[in-house]
């Protein structure tokens, strides 16, 4: 009896024994994580990391509300509340937040970001974020993003850039003996407009479709001056220069897409001022070569009015696309570039007190905090800028100032990447201009 009293006792203490071990081994594997990771019960209070790229900053939360602006992966936002309902968008599941970031409340979806208790646990996880961008950019990110997207003209020729690297382009069998003017896409893929002069002193051109794929040049129309596409409406605005007795015109035309064939004559403006090029003006002269034209061409966002001002002229022409009548009114300058609904780039300069030459920056700044950003200072000029489709990659055109080539300043193109501020060259032949994105390429 007494033996089994203690045999008893002893498998009670050994038990106990397995147990504290256990639970001893069970608290050393809690211990063992990692002390930062995202909350996966999300909480109604704390911080949040984006962790996507141009995530909408919503005015409700519902998708068909007002976009705020934009915030890049890794942003860092305050939690000020958690809808109560856990919703379903597309294959997604999960609750609207109500946040506040840099002093603007609004909405975003949560499956979108990482949930924290803590400033401090938010602030070492959007580290990770900056990190893996950086990781993107030495393995061959830039590449990915440029090759077959990103076009320019060189020397009067049009270059499609299929490596994604310096002197990485390959020149389009565009129609021969002719000088290319400018150039724009359409909505379908491999198909681009150019317009061709046979000489840089002609002020009529012809306007072109290129095949990409076929290397086939299709004429739309002869004697264009210049033109843009609206793409929303699948219409191409063209202005030409003609002579009747001793007057010169500008006449203003639609070229319907749908129907190619289908021209539509909108008005006829007499020429004010004659127009002449400046032969000694270096820089009006690269800005037109860079622009493909001093004047500016444009139709409203309601497909009602085409906005026209020559280049000899102050004012631009309001022109009725019902029946050509015309006004003479005011348009706003703005020196800045929009990226998007949220953000824009400008340039600022300054004088360099050693080498006595101007310092130009370009300049990131946020529409609604003002928060400016400085992408790149250099001597040289940033003419014209080019965003790509996600928004991400800036094509610029930079010019010296002290050196030109054939009575214009040199001319190169560069590249940033806008989420980790590098900054690659593209053409440095000194002739380049005219970067553009195609939309239609990304692969």
């Amino acid at each position: 009896m007494i033996i089994a009293c203690k045999n008893k006792i002893i498998f009670s203490f050994l038990f106990l024994i397995i147990i504290l071990n256990y639970n001893c081994k069970q608290e050393k594997q809690v211990v063992s994580k990692p002390p930062i990771e995202a909350i996966d019960m999300k909480n109604n209070k704390g911080y949040a990391v984006v962790n996507e790229d141009r995530l909408r900053f919503r005015a409700d939360n519902n998708i068909q509300s007002k976009t705020l602006r934009y915030l890049d992966r890794g942003t860092i936002v305050s939690i000020v509340d958690k809808d109560e309902n856990r919703i379903r968008i597309g294959e997604l599941e999960d609750y609207w937040y109500n946040i506040e970031y840099e002093g603007i409340n609004g909405w975003v979806f949560g499956y979108y970001l990482d949930i924290f208790t803590t400033y401090e646990n938010a602030k070492i996880n959007s580290r990770k974020y900056y990190e893996q961008s950086l990781q993107q950019d030495t393995n061959n990110y830039y590449e990915e993003e440029i090759k077959n997207n990103l076009f320019y003209i060189s020397s009067g020729k049009l270059y499609q850039n299929i490596t994604g690297k310096l002197n990485g382009a390959n020149e389009l069998k565009t129609e021969s003996g002719l000088i290319i003017n400018s150039y724009f896409f359409s909505n379908t893929a491999n198909i681009l407009y150019y317009i061709g002069k046979k000489s840089i002193n002609d002020l009529n051109g012809n306007l072109y479709l290129y095949n990409i794929k076929k290397q086939s040049n299709f004429l739309l129309k002869k004697n264009i001056y210049y033109a843009d596409i609206n793409l929303d409406n699948n219409i191409i605005i063209t202005v030409s220069i003609e002579k009747i007795k001793k007057n010169k015109l500008w006449i203003i035309n639609l070229i319907y897409l749908n129907n190619q064939s289908e021209i539509k004559e909108i008005s006829r403006i007499e020429q004010i001022n004659k127009f002449e090029k400046s032969e000694s003006d270096i820089f009006l002269k690269t800005l037109e070569r860079e622009k493909g034209s001093l004047c500016y061409l444009k139709l409203d966002e309601k497909a009602t009015f085409i906005y026209f001002k020559p280049p000899e002229e102050l004012l631009y022409y309001l022109i009725s696309i019902h029946d050509g009548k015309y006004i003479q009114v005011e348009q706003p300058q703005s020196n800045v570039y929009n990226i998007d609904s949220s953000r824009y780039i400008y340039i600022k300069s300054k004088e360099d007190e050693k080498s006595n030459r101007a310092v130009y920056s370009i300049v990131l700044t946020d529409k609604f905090s003002q928060i400016e950003k400085e992408l790149v200072e250099s001597y040289l000029y940033p003419i014209n800028f080019s965003i790509s489709k996600h928004n991400n990659l800036l094509a610029i055109s930079m010019i010296d100032v002290t050196k030109n080539i054939n009575d214009y300043y040199n001319s190169s193109i560069y590249v940033i990447s806008l989420p980790t501020n590098s900054f690659i060259a593209i053409s440095l032949d000194g002739v380049s201009y005219q970067p553009k994105w195609s939309n239609l390429f990304i692969n």
